[in-house]
């Protein structure tokens, strides 16, 4: 009860707020548009003597003006008698005084002295004909007494050469049962002043109405377009009757476009307001859609329809019922106002106190009209409360709309993920259903096959019945399934390359099952000779599956076919049957999903109406489109297209097809027993961990920190990037789900660097759907972990992969050393006999080439070279070793130019440069006749050290590098420069720069980073 009257309370504040304000608005703009106290005239005289009248003012002559009933005095005529004068109010609505149909006003103005001025004086009263005379001149003359004369009101200037002013105003009024009382101010004031005014006031009018036409087109456009209720035509008509009033109230400015007389004018005005009342009236009933009310709606519509009547029948009408009228709009109005207040939904609805708001704007406007009308006449023209009150509709409308959107937004959040939910359920009751129909399938499979001999012909019958339907069931549940990935964008095709022929033949026979029992058909009509398509086989499959099923199930007896033909370089895959036929308004919705055909011609159920929905997604993905034709009882025609494969795309499939199957047994020669493999270094392996997550990463160092892993930590994609191109790393272990750059995109990224050989990736993920895990190893990964991590299951993992990483690690060692150690017999035939000369001829350099060649020896069988790094004079012992060698056997035809620092102190990898030189020997500069230059050049930098090796031989072509550090070469040459780069990817991340000119020479270079 206390939260009743609360409430109640509250809602009264409301309004009581809502008045006041709008109450202190108007009186504002009435103490602004009035100005200060003005003088009044007394005795027929307005003494302005002592007042000084500014520029932008105007005065009302107001006060007690001289009134000669019944007599049209003129100036020049003699003198009125004062026997007739009375004084009467000026402006006043019904005065007692002057119940008279004509009669003469007069009133005289007393100037302060030497003001020469042009003078203007306003008459805004337009119910009346009149003469308006000044200083015995006339100066306006609306019409005859007798006839009818304009209804506008009127601006007269005038110039006073004198220190007074004498105005007589003829009026008379025969038109109405009115009297000549003048019911509108009167205004004075310097022309200027005057015109400024009445110019002002019509503006007002015109924006006002202007203001409510806008707001008509907008409700015009709603009621039209979107198909409204009445309550937005009633309220279209409100806005035209409200601009129509507005216009011809006041200033009139209708009537200074459309001239009308005055008894058309009455009419017009009184219409206008009637149409206000009586279609906001509709409005509220419309709008609050009360029974109870619907009685004294009807009732005030009568009245409201009589009034009409009575308007437009009769010549004029009495005041008397322009102000029950009025009285009646003004108590609708504030019904309307205290069912909206006092309503339930007040205070629920963010919408109806805007509502609420415009209400008491028209109900203000209204009072206010009437205080005008018949108790303070010279009040100003007001065009706030209309502008607010329709401003106020305007909102409640835009308020309404924004709710109803907000609204159909989260109903439609509801639904996606109602929709969501529900496909969930399918999928993982499709999942859960998918094991034991295979158990069903199975058994009854193995019961039929086992003792059919036993079986009596029933029950064979009914094991085949029951295989038959949970074949058909599982394939309901695999459509399910797609039709959740195909939602879920989650189906990927990967096209090559297909002939339609054979995957049609291999289709029908998998649907020999099904036409057991019916006289049907299936034939493939396609050509040998039709060219392939480029499509995803498997999709392929599916698609003819889906269709070629659904002929089955929709033919009772005849013959199913498939054919293809080209069309505009498209293949056009036809699958035709003679059964029941699809009528049109099918043929529109059949690719819908749960859409099925007529299932009373079945023997058996139609299914959940997805295989054709999946076919068109499918046949959607690569890039075609998929169509119907039947005629009802004469069968069906699907047709769907396909882009052709060209040849250059089918000779790339075979050739990739090739380079695969000789990567896999190039990584199957690879592999090596890894059992318990530690760096030969002793140096612990360094993990890379990546997570958003800092719990996660504590988790990880946690779990992997022993003796045997140094864990690094990143929290970002970025953050791990950087970091591998500081350190070497022997495993990355990277979270699935982080923000900005994802676990897949991370391993796409490190992939694009370094092989899964060379450095395993180890995907943490929630998800082990089969997408998810494809999705990780497609990117790159090595393996996945599900989440929550299984402390035992990560460092099996772990060790595994970095066992395997070692192990590729130590075979690339043991190539290059085992490279090195099967020196060729060639080199130590001619290293020989180059000794067995010099003997004869030189022993000092024979003494000298031995001991070389012992040094060239020892440093090729040296067991450092199956170290990870070796400082790098021994790897220049080497090389000098082998030069001094080539050096002698080939004398001047071998320049060797070195610019090496003595000095520097660097690690490399073992075999990594010597193998570069002897490239360049042999086959670049000894290639010339006249032999060449070999510069060995080792720079020391800031951050790296550049080792480069430049020949001036026969250089080679791009296609020829991009042979050599691809290995799509014989073994025999540039294998040292493929292990070599190999080895320094994996170990830097970056390999062998090669730049090279045909006939100029080559250089080669690479760089080892500063620990």
């Amino acid at each position: 009860m206390f939260n009743f009257q609360y409430v109640k309370i509250k809602k009264l504040l409301f309004v009581f707020i809502i008045l006041l304000m709008l109450t202190g608005i108007r009186m504002i703009w009435i103490a602004y548009q009035m100005g200060p106290d003005q003088p009044t005239a007394h005795q027929g005289v307005l003494d302005l003597r002592n007042y000084e009248l500014s520029e932008n003012q105007t005065l009302i002559l107001g006060g007690e003006w001289d009134f000669f009933p019944e007599v049209l005095w003129v100036p020049q005529s003699e003198e009125l008698s004062q026997d007739r004068r009375m004084l009467v109010q000026v402006p006043k609505k019904e005065n007692e005084d002057v119940p008279y149909p004509f009669g003469t006003y007069r009133l005289k103005i007393l100037l302060p002295p030497d003001i020469e001025r042009v003078y203007g004086i306003r008459v805004q009263s337009s119910e009346m004909v009149s003469k308006l005379f000044i200083n015995g001149r006339q100066i306006v003359d609306t019409g005859q007494a007798t006839h009818q004369g304009q209804v506008l009101p009127y601006t007269a200037l005038f110039s006073a050469d004198q220190e007074d002013i004498d105005i007589v105003l003829q009026v008379s009024n025969f038109q109405s049962l009115s009297t000549v009382g003048i019911e509108k101010s009167i205004k004075f004031g310097f022309a200027d002043s005057v015109i400024n005014e009445q110019k002002f006031d019509e503006a007002l009018q015109v924006i006002v109405a202007v203001v409510l036409v806008l707001h008509g087109f907008g409700t015009v456009y709603i009621y039209f377009f979107f198909k409204s209720k009445k309550d937005v035509s009633y309220f279209t008509a409100v806005l035209f009757c409200m601009t129509l009033a507005t216009l011809v109230e006041d200033s009139k400015v209708l009537l200074q476009w459309l001239p009308l007389n005055y008894e058309w004018f009455m009419r017009l005005i009184k219409l206008s307001y009637l149409g206000v009342a009586f279609f906001l009236l509709q409005f509220v009933k419309e709008f609050l859609s009360v029974d109870k009310k619907d009685k004294v709606v009807k009732g005030t519509a009568i009245f409201y329809g009589v009034y009409a009547l009575v308007v437009l029948i009769m010549p004029l009408q009495s005041n008397m019922l322009v102000l029950i009228f009025l009285s009646f709009l003004v108590l609708y109005i504030v019904i309307f106002v205290s069912l909206l207040v006092f309503s339930p939904g007040f205070h629920e609805k963010g919408e109806v106190p805007w509502l609420v708001f415009s209400s008491l704007c028209m109900l203000s406007s209204a009072t206010w009209g009437l205080i005008k009308t018949y108790v303070w006449p010279t009040l100003p023209y007001y065009p706030f409360d209309i502008i607010l009150s329709f401003f106020g509709v305007a909102a409640f409308w835009f308020k309404c709309f924004f709710m109803t959107t907000t609204r159909v937004e989260e109903l439609v959040t509801e639904l996606k993920k109602a929709d969501k939910a529900k496909d969930d359920f399918l999928a993982n009751s499709s999942h859960e259903l998918r094991n034991p129909l295979n158990a069903i399938i199975n058994i009854a499979q193995t019961v039929l096959d086992s003792d059919k001999a036993s079986l009596g012909q029933e029950n064979k019958k009914n094991l085949e019945l029951l295989i038959t339907v949970s074949r058909r069931m599982s394939f309901m549940l695999n459509d399910l399934l797609d039709v959740t990935r195909l939602k879920e964008n989650g189906m990927r095709i990967q096209p090559k390359s297909v002939k339609v022929q054979a995957v049609t033949v291999g289709v029908i026979d998998m649907l020999k099952f099904l036409m057991e029992g019916k006289p049907i058909q299936m034939v493939s009509d396609i050509s040998d000779s039709f060219p392939p398509v480029w499509a995803d086989k498997d999709r392929l499959v599916q698609i003819l599956f889906n269709l070629l099923h659904n002929a089955v199930k929709y033919t009772n007896e005849g013959t199913i076919v498939v054919q293809a033909r080209m069309e505009n370089e498209m293949a056009v895959i036809h699958v035709k049957d003679s059964g029941i036929g699809i009528d049109e308004e099918m043929q529109k919705k059949v690719f819908d999903p749960y859409e099925r055909g007529d299932l009373n011609s079945l023997d058996i159920g139609g299914g959940l109406g997805l295989g054709l929905s999946i076919c068109q997604q499918l046949v959607a993905l690569h890039g075609g489109t998929i169509a119907v034709h039947s005629v009802p009882h004469q069968g069906s025609d699907f047709y769907f297209t396909l882009p052709f494969a060209e040849n250059s795309i089918e000779e790339q499939v075979k050739e990739e097809g090739i380079s695969e199957l000789c990567l896999a047994d190039e990584r199957k020669d690879d592999r090596v027993s890894s059992s318990n493999i530690q760096p030969i270094t002793g140096e612990k392996a360094r993990i890379l961990a990546v997570d958003d997550d800092p719990i996660n990463l504590k988790v990880l160092s946690s779990v992997l920190s022993s003796r045997q892993y140094e864990v690094m930590t990143a929290m970002s994609g970025k953050e791990a990037l950087s970091l591998l191109d500081q350190l070497e790393y022997d495993l990355v272990i990277t979270d699935v789900m982080m923000p900005n750059m994802s676990g897949y995109e991370l391993t796409e990224n490190i992939r694009k660097r370094y092989s899964i050989l060379e450095l395993p990736i180890l995907l943490l993920t929630a998800r082990s759907q089969p997408e998810d895990v494809a999705t990780g190893f497609a990117a790159g990964a090595n393996d996945y972990v599900m989440k929550p991590l299984n402390a035992l299951e990560l460092k099996a993992r772990t060790q595994a992969l970095i066992d395997f990483k070692l192990a590729i690690g130590d075979r690339l060692r043991m190539e290059a050393a085992l490279l090195q150690a099967q020196i060729q017999p060639h080199f130590l035939f001619n290293a020989l006999n180059t000794i067995a000369s010099l003997s004869t001829i030189d022993t000092s350099r024979m003494v000298s080439l031995l001991e070389h060649f012992g040094q060239y020896l020892r440093a090729s069988f040296d067991l450092k070279n199956l170290q990870k790094f070796v400082p790098l004079e021994n790897e220049l012992q080497l090389l000098r070793s082998y030069l001094y060698i080539e050096k002698e056997r080939f004398g001047d035809r071998l320049q060797i130019h070195w610019e090496v620092d003595q000095q520097l102190k660097v690690e490399i990898p073992p075999l990594s440069i010597q193998p570069l030189v002897e490239n360049a020997v042999k086959h670049g500069v000894l290639q010339r006749a006249r032999g060449g230059t070999v510069r060995i050049k080792i720079v020391d930098y800031v951050a790296y050290t550049e080792i480069s090796i430049k020949d001036d031989g026969v250089g080679m072509s791009e296609k020829r590098v991009e042979q050599v550090l691809g290995r799509q070469n014989d073994l025999a040459r540039g294998i040292g420069l493929f292990n070599t780069n190999r080895r320094l990817q994996q170990l830097y991340g970056e390999g062998l720069q090669i730049r090279s000119v045909v006939n100029e020479g080559t250089e080669v270079c690479f760089t080892i980073p500063r620990k």
